[in-house]
C-alpha cells in the first residue's frame, strides 16, 4: 500500500509540474537560507577559533595606556614569579612606532595618465625580543631577528613595497627604515622668464591654504636651461602632504588660474629624506600576525585630486609590519629612550603552561599593576586573557547561529503554509477521485497517507534542492572570504528534519480533510 501511495503521489505532482515547483519554492528558499546562514556562521566561528588556537588560549595580554617601561616589566615579572599559583610562564614585550620607510633608489613607482609617479611609503615598526616568535607561535620563512640591522616583514609589506616578489627574492634584500622627510623640493621649468615669479606667487598662495611654509622667492636661483628657464626651491614638509599628492594639487591650482603660463611648462617634485638606517630582511611571516589584538597598526596613505585625481587609488596601500630587535628599536625608532630599560612598551604577552593558572595569574597581574604602579584598571591598563576571549567568542557565535537559524526558519514556515494551501486546492480538485476510491473500498488511512506523502515529497525535494544551492553558495562565500566552509552533517540532518516536520504539520490538515469526505458527497462534486 505504501509503495502504491508513493507512486500515486509522484504521478499526481508530475501532472502539475509548474504548480509543484512553485509550491517547492518557499521550502527551497527557506532551506537555502537556514543551511547557508548556519554553514557560514559555523565556518566563521571555526575560523576564529582556529586563529585563536589552543596555544593562543594560554596567552594573557597586558596593554598599558600609561607609560610602562621595560624596567617596570621586570618588577612585574618578579612579583608574579613569587607566587607558585601562577605556574611557569614566558613573556615578551612589544614597543611600536610608526615610521617612514625609504627605499632610496628602489622606490616603488607607478604610472597614471602617462606620468610616472613615485609613491612614498610608511609602515609600523615593532621592537620585539627573542621570545616574541615563540610566544606568538609565528611561522616564518627564513629566521627571526637576532641582531641589529635585521628585520622580519609580513606579506602586506611585500605587496605594498616589494612588488609582490616571492619570499626567495625578498630574503637577504635590504630596506631603509627610520629617518624623516625634511623638505619637499620642487623645480619649475618654463620658456617664459616672467612665469617663474608668477608660479612662485601662486605656489605660496596654495601652500598658505594648507598652512605650509615656502622658501621666499630668490631670483638668484633661476637657471638658464635648454629652451628656457628653471627655478628650484623647497617647501616645508607636512604629514598629510607628500610628493605624489603635492604634484596634482599644484597642477590643479594652476589650471584654475586666469594667468596663462607658457605652453610646455613642467613641475617636478621630490623629497629630502634624512636619517634612518639600512636593514637586511632575514624572515617573512608565513601567516599574518593578526590572531591576537595588539599586533600593530596597519595605517593607510591617501593622496590628491585634481588632474591626477585617480592617483589616490595608487596611494591607498596597506603598509604592513616590520619587526626589529627591541634593542635596535631603542637606538633608531624610540629616540626618547635613554637605554633599553627606558623603552616604553605598547604591550606584553604572557604565555602560561596551563589554562588552570590563567585566572589566578591575571588577578596577580592586575593586583601588581595597581599596587606597585598605581595604575587604574580599564583606565590605565587592560588585562585580556585569550582563554576568556575564546570562550566569549564561542558563546557569542553560538547565540548568533541560533538566532540566525530561528529567523531563517520563518521562511520555512511560510513555505509550509504554501504547501498546505496547494494541498487544499488539490483536495478540492480531486474530490470526485476521492469519492470513487472510497466507494470501491479505499480506507481513510490510505487516502490520508496519499495526501500526506504528496506534502512530504514536495517538502523533501524542495529541501534537497535548497541544500544543494546552499552548499554551492557556501563554497563561493568561503573562497571570497578565504575561510574553509564545510557543511556539517548536523546542518543537513536539521534541514531535512525541518522539511519532514513542515510536510507533516502542513500536509496533515489537507490529508485529514480528504480522508473525511463522504463518498456520496464526493461523487456529486463537479
Amino acid at each position: 500500500m505504501l509503495g502504491n501511495s508513493i507512486k500515486m503521489a509522484f504521478k499526481s505532482l508530475w501532472a502539475s509540474k509548474m504548480r509543484t515547483f512553485l509550491t517547492m519554492l518557499g521550502v527551497i528558499i527557506g532551506v537555502t537560507t537556514v543551511a547557508l546562514l548556519t554553514t557560514v556562521s559555523n565556518g566563521a566561528t571555526q575560523s576564529i577559533m582556529d586563529a585563536l588556537g589552543k596555544e593562543s588560549r594560554l596567552i594573557t595580554m597586558l596593554t598599558p595606556n600609561k607609560e610602562f617601561k621595560i624596567a617596570d616589566l621586570d618588577k612585574l615579572v618578579g612579583r608574579l614569579e613569587e607566587d607558585e599559583k601562577n605556574g611557569d610562564f614566558i613573556y615578551t614585550a612589544v614597543a611600536k612606532g610608526d615610521v617612514q620607510v625609504n627605499k632610496a633608489s628602489e622606490k616603488l613607482k607607478s604610472e597614471h595618465e602617462g606620468q610616472e609617479v613615485v609613491l612614498r611609503i610608511g609602515g609600523t615598526v615593532h621592537g620585539v625580543d627573542a621570545n616574541f616568535k615563540n610566544v606568538r607561535n609565528l611561522k616564518i620563512n627564513g629566521r627571526f631577528v637576532e641582531n641589529d640591522n635585521e628585520c622580519v616583514i609580513d606579506s602586506a609589506f611585500i605587496k605594498a613595497y616589494l612588488k609582490s616578489k616571492p619570499d626567495s627574492e625578498v630574503l637577504g634584500s635590504n630596506v631603509y627604515l627610520g629617518g624623516k622627510i625634511t623638505k619637499y623640493n620642487y623645480t619649475f621649468t618654463t620658456s617664459n622668464y616672467d612665469d617663474i615669479a608668477e608660479f612662485h606667487k601662486e605656489l605660496v598662495k596654495m601652500c598658505e591654504n594648507y598652512r605650509i611654509g615656502a622658501q621666499p622667492f630668490d631670483a638668484s636661483l633661476i637657471q638658464t636651461v635648454t629652451g628656457g628657464y628653471s627655478y628650484s626651491s623647497w617647501i616645508d614638509p607636512i604629514a598629510t602632504l607628500d610628493p605624489e599628492s603635492l604634484l596634482p594639487r599644484v597642477y590643479e591650482h594652476m589650471e584654475e588660474l586666469t594667468y596663462e603660463f607658457a605652453e610646455g611648462y613642467t613641475v617636478e617634485v621630490s623629497e629630502t629624506f634624512e636619517g634612518g638606517r639600512e636593514y637586511t630582511i632575514v624572515g617573512v611571516l608565513v601567516e599574518e600576525d593578526a590572531a591576537l589584538m595588539g599586533s600593530g597598526d596597519m595605517s593607510g596613505m591617501s593622496g590628491a585630486g585634481g588632474a591626477l585625481g585617480a592617483l589616490a587609488e595608487y596611494s591607498k596601500l596597506t603598509q604592513g609590519n616590520v619587526y626589529v630587535a627591541l634593542t635596535d628599536a631603542n637606538a633608531y625608532f624610540f629616540e626618547d629612550a635613554a637605554s633599553v630599560s627606558e623603552i616604553k612598551l605598547n604591550g606584553v604577552y604572557f604565555l602560561f603552561d596551563s589554562e588552570d593558572v590563567i585566572d589566578n595569574a591575571s588577578i596577580s597581574i592586575g593586583t601588581v599593576m595597581m599596587q606597585e604602579f598605581g595604575f587604574k584598571l580599564f583606565e590605565d591598563f587592560m588585562i585580556i586573557p585569550m582563554k576568556t576571549v575564546s570562550q566569549i567568542m564561542g558563546t557569542t557565535m553560538d547565540i548568533m547561529t541560533i538566532l540566525l537559524t530561528v529567523i531563517a526558519s520563518i521562511s520555512l514556515i511560510i513555505g509550509g503554509i504554501g504547501i498546505m494551501n496547494i494541498m487544499l486546492v488539490a483536495v478540492t480538485e480531486r474530490t470526485r477521485e476521492i469519492g470513487i476510491r472510497k466507494a470501491i473500498g479505499a480506507k481513510k488511512s490510505s487516502i490520508r497517507l496519499q495526501f500526506l506523502i504528496e506534502a512530504l515529497v514536495v517538502s523533501l525535494i524542495g529541501g534537497a534542492i535548497g541544500l544543494l544551492i546552499s552548499f554551492i553558495g557556501s563554497l563561493i562565500i568561503g573562497s571570497v572570504m578565504g575561510i574553509a566552509m564545510v557543511m556539517p552533517i548536523w546542518v543537513i540532518a536539521m534541514s531535512l528534519g525541518f522539511c519532514v516536520l513542515i510536510g507533516v504539520i502542513f500536509g496533515m490538515y489537507p490529508a485529514i480533510k480528504a480522508s473525511n469526505l463522504m463518498p456520496i458527497d464526493a461523487l456529486r462534486h463537479d
